[in-house]
């Protein structure tokens, strides 16, 4: 776009602004169209059966929302102050695709420090502006019968082009950042410890959260079936786990009993108790 006016007509003149004003527009819509992009990839949801038509439910919720909705969307719920505890919504699933299957979810954020999220939220949030300006108010802003406001006119339209091709680069920076995220959860589809989180409850070679164990989960299960005065005899426990689940055992948490689990998981008090048989039972209860 040329800014050199000898010899040129108002009529070629404007001719110039009516197409710079054109591809203005096709180049926002086109950031618009690429944040719908990717902002549906952003989630990750379901099993396999399901993964695709959550991907299908999120691009449809984000067919319809403007690019001031979509920019609020982005600062919100992609790009986070560091410090965030926010809630994200969530986009409902059909009822039909429920399944026995495990579901995993997958959410790729951004943090920021609050210094630079409030300042690239700003950023973002003047692209609305600028388009709202030249859909709604650019004739009311230069007069296209002056020479001199048509020089502004083409500067100004100039101005609007470097700035959202800087945030289109900036999108395309996060894809490629969301991308290298997306592989690293893939592979980790592929591994055994999504295998060993799936079935037990963590995953070898780092800390177990006991809380969150397939064990730990089962003898609370029991001992909600099983108490008698608070209490739960680890036998009975036991044999109930061994009817759901019987490939489970303490040895897969490195534990030489069920003993040694209940005291390592550090969940529940265990006492023993002696029968009338002279024999010794193992009781336990939560803490």
């Amino acid at each position: 776009m040329t800014n050199d006016f000898v010899g040129e007509s108002l009529e070629n003149i404007r001719a110039e602004i009516e197409r710079g004003v054109g591809q203005c527009i096709l180049q926002l819509q086109q950031y618009e169209l690429g944040l719908k992009r990717f902002l549906s990839k952003t989630v990750l949801r379901g099993n396999a059966k399901t993964l695709k038509s959550y991907h299908e439910i999120r691009k449809a919720d984000l067919a319809n929302k403007t690019l001031g909705q979509l920019i609020g969307q982005i600062t919100g719920q992609y790009l986070l102050p560091s410090s965030s505890e926010e809630g994200f919504p969530d986009t409902p699933v059909d009822p039909e695709e429920n399944s026995d299957l495990a579901e995993l979810q997958f959410r790729f954020t951004m943090p920021l420090s609050q210094e630079n999220h409030d300042a690239l939220r700003a950023e973002l949030s003047e692209i609305v502006s600028i388009r709202n300006e030249l859909v709604h108010h650019f004739l009311e802003r230069f007069d296209l019968q002056d020479t001199g406001s048509c020089k502004d006119a083409l500067n100004h339209l100039t101005s609007i082009k470097e700035t959202v091709s800087h945030h289109f680069e900036k999108l395309q920076e996060w894809d490629s950042a969301r991308n290298a995220a997306v592989q690293h959860a893939l592979e980790f589809f592929d591994s055994v410890d999504l295998e060993s989180l799936l079935n037990y409850g963590f995953c070898p070679g780092h800390p177990i959260v006991w809380g969150n164990t397939t064990a730990v989960q089962l003898l609370k299960s029991a001992e909600a079936q099983l108490q008698s005065a608070g209490w739960t005899d680890l036998r009975m426990a036991l044999r109930l786990i061994k009817q759901q689940r019987p490939d489970l055992g303490p040895k897969i948490y490195q534990c030489n009993s069920w003993r040694h689990l209940l005291h390592a998981s550090g969940l529940f008090e265990l006492k023993k108790v002696k029968q009338q048989d002279q024999s010794t039972s193992t009781l336990f209860r939560s803490r």
